[in-house]
């Protein structure tokens, strides 16, 4: 790869590194089976250890296709596992754990469905336990849960995008092996393919002696201008939708397998990962020009661009990103790890800028990759000021009222709240604000609630804990019982609800535990 090889290019990469504040990226090209690889930056700060092709990052949602793949061996293995087909129903391979909320989706829902997302069931991201809980989620568990979840879509009929079901396709893997996950994926993937400093879990990755080489994840704070380091943990409550430790080295053989369909990976199973088997939600006007819409088939995506087939995953978790290309059809592919949540799109407009080159896109018909990145990152981001007038403006619309103040002490909505899919939140007090720290859950966040009218109607604002930035807001209601007994505050929060799942048009109530 001729581009790749250039002082040009190295210098786009420091270039882009500064202005999206990413302290160091590993970056790896296959072309013809000819493998490149090249490291920039730092990957940890503090001090300064410079980032090399075999730092060690968390591929995040890359880690899906990996999972895929393993659900494709055993599907392939019909000597040993006959009953394992594509469209055979989840709740028959796992009876007594696969329940969902309705009987039609129990006994509907796929193997394919979990892993193309098309299942019905939305992201519920923020109903899983992590590791500051004192009943961590595991893949069984979080199997077990789904009867509690609530679902928005029918079967097939629209994409959305759910980390549980390849939690679950984990458990499924491990009933179906009688081995963990991660041996599974040591035993058939990462050792067949030579993968030799690839893990799942940080901790594996200690363990196997490499910790000099794992990278530090990082938070860009653009108040203070420093890097934050953001805290790591152990998620059995993810594993399958994220939590592999990967190279660049490394990355770029299971791409290379990939291409070359070599075993494990064969033409069949190949083949069955890149069907596309349901159209993205994209909308029309966003479209890149000279590409097609993007379709999803199991644990990557497709789509044409300039007439070529582009087999792509990013992944994105606070302070990791990753992304991987492959275009079959060119013998061509490439990856891009970096150690903050931006780095992905510096990834993004490196990659396309080389697949650009390797297809010999005139100069003035190249986009530019990095302003669409950078519209995509604002555009996601979203104004948090404009967030917050839109729900104050419906929560009002919906009562034809102005805001009124708070007359209800707060202690009247303390307390400890239990759903059955969302476990328990306690609601607190802190300076001044009714407060829920829901740092147990797998995704970190907190809670603070603001008074909008009835004394009941609240707009909740949520911010993820390892990223300041990140913060939505939605609407939270309380309904109120009387329990007068004579102390003069005869009104009680008996129930909350919280608009946890944006997909869901109801709120999440939760009851309020007696004491």
């Amino acid at each position: 790869m001729d581009y790749f090889a250039t002082t040009e290019f190295d210098l786009q990469v420091e270039d882009l590194l500064k202005r999206w504040h990413v302290p160091g990226m590993a970056i790896a090209v296959v072309e013809d089976s000819k493998i490149s690889s090249k490291a920039f930056g730092y990957g940890t700060l503090n001090p300064n250890t410079p980032c090399t092709t075999d730092s060690i990052f968390d591929i995040s949602s890359c880690s899906k296709s990996f999972t895929a793949a393993s659900v494709a061996l055993l599907v392939e293995d019909q000597k040993n596992h006959p009953d394992l087909q594509w469209d055979t129903p989840v709740s028959k391979l796992l009876p007594e754990d696969f329940v969902m909320i309705q009987d039609e989706y129990t006994e509907g829902v796929t193997v394919e469905d979990i892993l193309s997302h098309r299942s019905g069931l939305p992201s519920h991201d923020l109903s899983s336990l992590g590791e500051r809980s004192i009943n961590q989620d595991t893949a069984t568990s979080v199997t077990r849960n789904l009867r509690n979840l609530a679902i928005t879509y029918p079967i097939r009929s629209k994409f959305h995008y759910c980390n549980l079901m390849y939690t679950v396709a984990t458990h499924l893997i491990e009933k179906r092996s009688g081995l963990p996950f991660s041996s599974y994926l040591q035993q058939r993937l990462f050792k067949p393919l030579g993968m030799k400093s690839t893990h799942l879990h940080r901790s594996a990755v200690k363990s196997a002696g490499l910790a000099s080489r794992l990278t530090l994840p990082y938070s860009w704070n653009k108040d203070t201008r420093i890097y934050r380091p953001v805290n790591s943990f152990e998620e059995p409550e993810a594993q399958g939708a994220s939590a592999i430790y990967t190279t660049a080295n490394d990355m770029i053989l299971y791409i290379c397998a990939m291409l070359k369909k070599s075993s494990p990976l064969t033409s069949v199973v190949v083949s069955e990962l890149t069907k596309p088997r349901i159209l993205l939600d994209d909308d029309a006007e966003d479209l890149d020009l000279f590409t097609s819409s993007n379709t999803y088939a199991l644990g990557w995506k497709i789509t044409f661009y300039r007439n070529h087939r582009i087999i792509s995953h990013e992944g994105v978790v606070t302070g990791y990103s990753c992304v991987a290309f492959l275009i079959p059809e060119l013998n061509f592919g490439c990856c891009a790890l970096g150690n903050t949540s931006d780095a992905g799109s510096v990834g993004e407009t490196l990659i396309r800028t080389l697949i650009d080159n390797q297809l010999h896109v005139p100069s003035n018909e190249c986009i530019d990759w990095n302003e669409r990145a950078q519209n995509l990152r604002a555009e996601y981001k979203g104004d948090s000021k404009e967030d917050y007038e839109e729900v104050k403006n419906d929560l009002l619309d919906d009562g034809g009222l102005n805001s009124e103040p708070q007359t209800l002490p707060l202690e009247t909505y303390t307390g400890k709240y239990h759903n059955a899919g969302y476990h328990e939140m306690q609601v607190q007090i802190k300076n001044g604000q009714l407060f829920i720290d829901a740092n147990d859950r797998s995704m970190r966040f907190t809670l603070t609630f603001e008074h909008i009218r009835e004394q009941r109607i609240f707009i909740a604002n949520l911010i993820e804990s390892e990223d300041d930035e990140e913060q939505m807001y939605f609407k939270a209601e309380f309904a109120l019982e009387d329990i007068d007994q004579g102390d003069g505050s005869p009104l009680q929060a008996a129930r909350m609800g919280l608009q946890l799942e944006p997909e869901l048009e109801q709120l999440i109530w939760f009851d309020r535990v007696k004491d």
